[in-house]
């Protein structure tokens, strides 16, 4: 980072054919001048307006808007459920009493989801493929249940003989990959729809926390996974879905 900072640095001073002022000066001198002179048009354009925020990265303690103070009018606060996150709003409860704070549903969906791995072999009696990359959970579980054929004769084509690719192709020789691959889709395959449709702009408040009954009702014929979700929801405090 420091490295990048140096050349637009270099950069700003080829272009403009002035001297960069350096960067712990910038810091010192303007930083805060700036920040404040940002903070007060934003409380100037929320006066007399409730609203909410979205946080995000922060182990700050927040006290927003220094002087201008909204009791009454900031009513939400939205991240993701890290603890770091759940000590930033605690800090903002001080100074605003009405605030509730709800966490990324989508987020604890991939939690919940995430489950399947850890508990295939002892309640699903599968097995995944080694340390799967998790991007968005159901995603590549359906992908493979879908093409398992297509993938395993590409796999079967390469001719690298890497120790990563033997594994894979040893796995996929075995018969009851198949079944076990379809034994995880029936579980979660709705997932991926749920969390696209969630992530939806102009869908309704009452149309999402439906989304969310739903994957409630469908958990409920797998015991861990009604377990799962039940604590990763019971910490949610601000949510009321049902």
């Amino acid at each position: 980072l420091k490295g990048y900072r140096q050349l637009f640095a270099k950069f700003l001073g080829k272009y403009t054919r002035k001297k960069t002022t350096n960067e712990s000066t910038l810091k010192k001198t303007y930083l805060l001048d700036a920040f404040n002179d940002i903070m007060k048009s934003i409380a100037l354009g929320l006066k007399d307006k409730y609203f909410y925020i979205v946080v995000d990265e922060t182990t700050a303690s927040l006290r927003l808007f220094g002087e201008y103070h909204f009791k009454d009018k900031l009513l939400l606060m939205t991240s993701d459920a890290a603890p770091y996150m759940v000590k930033a709003f605690k800090s903002l409860q001080i100074f605003y009493s009405n605030i509730i704070h709800v966490t990324g549903i989508v987020h604890s969906l991939n939690r919940i989801a995430e489950k399947v791995t850890m508990s295939s072999c002892q309640h699903f009696k599968v097995r995944l493929l080694p340390n799967p990359v998790v991007t968005r959970w159901g995603t590549s579980t359906n992908f493979y249940s879908d093409n398992f054929v297509k993938f395993k004769e590409v796999m079967q084509n390469l001719e690298e003989d890497a120790a990563s690719i033997t594994k894979v192709e040893a796995l996929l020789s075995e018969t009851e990959i198949v079944k076990e691959l379809a034994v995880i889709k029936s579980y979660i395959e709705f997932f991926p729809d749920v969390m696209e449709a969630l992530e939806t702009r102009g869908m309704t408040l009452k149309d999402q926390l439906g989304k969310l009954s739903f994957v409630e009702e469908k958990l409920k014929i797998v015991p861990v996974l009604q377990q799962k979700f039940e604590n990763v929801f019971e910490n949610n405090s601000g949510l009321i879905y049902k």
